[in-house]
């Protein structure tokens, strides 16, 4: 990278993908079950969908985190959730992906820009439910000073990978993931670092978030019960992480 021209664009590459989704955890099974349209949308099984409209989605029910972050200690580990799980899997395998070893750029070299319309809300919504129904009130700690904030899952990741470049967590609906890559696109070429992550995530299969979507004058959510067709074209809460 050429430092004495300030004017100086360096060149940006994709080297790396990494992909948490609903029974598809690596790049190759995701252009597998993409190219043959193997839909992996089905009926809810988190929660009761009676008395709503909404009843399919795509759940992510068989990720296992330590396939992917066997390094991760247990005294950590048991502070996070899913969501954060999640994430960090997907850096990892995009690390991996572009064949960077850990430390093997600079840190602050190295940041990393996530998007989520709604960050930690499945946190927000476990907490209520122990300190409502069971009167848990140890929920509600010191350390849910940190983990009830949007950017907590990103700034977790980021501390797991050693990322000490610009970290940050933007919101946005569907649009967010393409605000990612372009600031993390911005931040390369002109010199300001010299590898970024660009991320996005959601993991949208609350009831309260479904109710929402069921409402009778919404027309966002399929009301379909069954979704098999590839030539399907519907709008499906999915949980999902890309990178």
């Amino acid at each position: 990278m050429d430092k004495t021209n300030t004017n100086h664009n360096s060149r940006v590459a994709i080297t790396g993908i990494g992909i948490i989704l609903p029974n598809t955890y690596s790049v190759d099974m995701f252009w597998k079950n993409l190219s043959e349209g193997n839909s992996q949308i089905d009926k809810i099984t988190r929660f009761q969908t009676d008395d709503m409209t909404v009843k399919v989605a795509a759940e992510m029910n068989d990720f296992n985190w330590k396939k992917f972050l066997p390094d991760l200690e247990e005294k950590y580990a048991k502070r996070y959730n899913r969501e954060t799980f999640a994430i960090m899997s997907a850096m990892a395998e995009a690390r991996k992906d572009a064949k960077l070893e850990k430390n093997s750029v600079d840190p602050s070299k190295v940041g990393f820009i996530d998007s989520s319309s709604r960050s930690s809300l499945a946190w927000w919504e476990h907490a209520w439910k122990l300190y409502h129904k069971e009167k848990n009130l140890n929920i509600f700690d010191r350390y849910s000073v940190l983990t009830s904030m949007a950017s907590n899952p990103t700034n977790l990741t980021a501390i797991y990978a050693n990322i000490q470049g610009f970290v940050t967590t933007i919101t946005a609906a569907c649009v967010g993931g393409h605000h990612a890559i372009s600031l993390c696109y911005q931040a390369i070429r002109k010199g300001r670092a010299e590898v970024m992550y660009a991320g996005g995530h959601e993991f949208p299969l609350l009831k309260p978030l479904i109710m929402m979507y069921s409402d009778p004058a919404s027309s966002v959510m399929s009301s379909e019960k069954t979704i098999r067709s590839p030539q399907s074209n519907p709008t499906i809460a999915i949980e999902t992480v890309l990178f």
